[in-house]
């Protein structure tokens, strides 16, 4: 496996850092319907994140071009100098994420590489599915969520965390009504303890603009999930089952369930890896019979 680290432009004027893992001399002159992955790391998480940089190291391996990369929400607060602006989980409106992932599609073009699939860990996993409803690309080809969150106020305010809900959402809109939206405070839901602007945890969590519920008919690219068996929590429930009943435009969706898994996937990333591969595999070159026809979710 041969790794280069690669710097990632964007049209706003970041160079975001990343890695590109050229796929395996054995199968990388095979067709496919996908020739490429770039992944993204969850909330912070940079382009060396355990479980992104696992997964493509197996892609790479199975015959695909992987990028992994840092979007500009890595690390919690980070300040680019040269466009004075201060970036990072802290900063980052996810509405901005389909100019890093333009940059890494570029990226990869260059290598030759035309059909590309977009994968997300996490918050990157509902960062992927965001792209695809609102971004679509000529080279978007597919779109993986691996546990990607559902952010619905309406869902957290019905839900047994409520309280903890209703505490960071009361605490942020306080901060905006006093004219300091743009300060940043501490919070501890839906994750952390972390920090983040008062008006961005609102845009993030106190709304429904990131709730897939809204937008997932509007992906027209095969669409997988992969979640663990072990995701209980109040962000994963029900989402496997939103995707599949309501991302209808989506051809040859699944939903699968990596037994013993963690949010981390601590001790089965082998197993996540090998469920989008074998999904990769399976999916038909553009313009072939079946290329089209809508897949049975597949637990």
């Amino acid at each position: 496996m041969h790794l280069e680290l690669a710097e990632i432009a964007t049209v706003d004027g970041l160079a975001l850092p990343g890695a590109y893992l050229a796929p395996s001399d054995g199968d990388a002159s095979r067709e496919r319907a996908v020739d490429a992955v770039v992944l993204n790391p969850g909330t912070g998480g940079p382009f060396h994140s355990r479980v992104p940089l696992g997964i493509a190291s197996a892609l790479a391996e199975a015959g695909y071009g992987a990028l992994t990369m840092s979007t500009r929400g890595h690390g919690i607060a980070w300040r680019d100098y040269r466009g004075g602006r201060y970036l990072g989980s802290a900063f980052e409106s996810i509405a901005e994420c389909g100019y890093d992932f333009r940059g890494a599609f570029d990226l990869l073009e260059q290598r030759g590489h035309s059909r590309i699939a977009l994968l997300g860990h996490s918050l990157g996993g509902t960062k992927a599915l965001y792209h695809a409803a609102h971004d679509p690309d000529r080279r978007l080809a597919a779109a993986v969520s691996c546990s990607g969150p559902r952010w619905s106020a309406s869902f957290y305010d019905a839900s047994e965390r409520r309280e903890d809900f209703r505490r960071n959402r009361d605490r942020a809109q306080a901060l905006v009504d006093a004219g300091r939206g743009g300060e940043l405070m501490e919070y501890d839901f839906p994750i952390g303890p972390s920090l983040i602007r008062a008006d961005g945890w609102l845009e993030k969590y106190g709304g429904e603009t990131y709730n897939i519920e809204t937008w997932c008919d509007r992906i027209r690219v095969p669409l997988l999930r992969v979640e663990g068996e072990l995701e209980q929590g109040v962000v994963q429930r029900g989402v496997a089952d939103v995707l599949m009943e309501r991302a209808t435009a989506s051809p040859h969706r699944r939903s699968v369930v990596i037994p013993g898994g963690d949010h981390a996937y601590s001790t089965v990333l082998d197993d996540v890896a090998a469920a989008v591969i074998d999904w990769l595999d399976g999916l038909p070159l553009p313009g072939t019979a079946g290329a089209a026809a809508p897949a049975a979710p597949a637990g």
